[in-house]
């Protein structure tokens, strides 16, 4: 596994568009059974596996929040999960695959813990945003107009 960028390499250049994913995460599994999670994570990246890279990356805002304080690692974890997730969405749905459910997404707790942020300093909008995202419909619309009315702004 010391060689696994090489790999990587190998992968992006010889595989087919179709072979291309698998490898990738095949490679990623690999690396995360010997202990090397970042490493493994880049592959699930370059594969598009939205929802092994994030996993990640929420265990790393857990393991960041007591140096950085939960917000601004909570913060870093929106930021990155949500770019990945849309551009990745955004690639599927220029193939013609289907969308993936954003209700089963590893970060959706997180995200709705974002958005409770949000609301907490009356950036309803953003926070609407984000609890979109998350899913929830009808009840999160209840609940941005609580913290609406709590908030003094509608």
């Amino acid at each position: 596994m010391e060689d696994w960028e090489q790999t990587l390499g190998v992968i992006g250049t010889y595989a087919s568009a179709e072979e291309f994913e698998g490898l990738c995460n095949a490679l990623g599994d690999r690396l995360l059974d010997a202990g090397r999670v970042e490493d493994a994570t880049l592959c699930y990246v370059s594969a598009g596996n939205v929802d092994k890279a994030v996993a990640y990356w929420v265990q790393e805002a857990h393991n960041a929040a007591p140096f950085l304080g939960w917000p601004a690692a909570l913060q870093e974890l929106v930021q990155k999960s949500v770019v990945f997730r849309t551009g990745v969405q955004r690639k599927r749905a220029a193939a013609g695959a289907d969308g993936a459910d954003n209700s089963r997404q590893p970060e959706a707790e997180l995200l709705a813990k974002y958005a409770n942020l949000c609301a907490d300093q009356c950036l309803l909008e953003v926070a609407q945003h984000y609890a979109n995202m998350v899913g929830g419909g009808r009840r999160r619309r209840r609940w941005l107009v609580v913290v609406c009315a709590i908030c003094g702004v509608c």
